[in-house]
């Protein structure tokens, strides 16, 4: 999704056969389209953490200095043998 690079390319490779164009580019489409990608990247994520059975605790994190694995997130604490950030 480098869009620069299609087009760099595009542009610095004429001498390998392709044609030079000067063409518009509508970046409301390329936007459209990484967002679409991105969101359905992030339902991907989500299903295979649910599936995981791992919870999901959204907020500002901390890591504590509790002896075990320990963060805290608005104010609650949560231990854990694992935590993924």
């Amino acid at each position: 999704w480098n869009t620069a690079v299609h087009s760099e390319f595009m542009h610095d490779h004429v001498d390998y056969g392709f044609q030079s164009c000067e063409s518009k580019f509508n970046w409301r489409i390329i936007k459209e389209k990484r967002d679409a990608y991105v969101s359905r990247l992030n339902t991907i994520y989500q299903n295979n953490l649910t599936k995981s059975h791992i919870d999901i605790i959204h907020g500002h994190a901390a890591f504590t200095c509790d002896p075990q694995p320990t963060v805290e997130v608005n104010g609650k604490k949560y231990t854990a043998p694992h935590i993924l950030i």
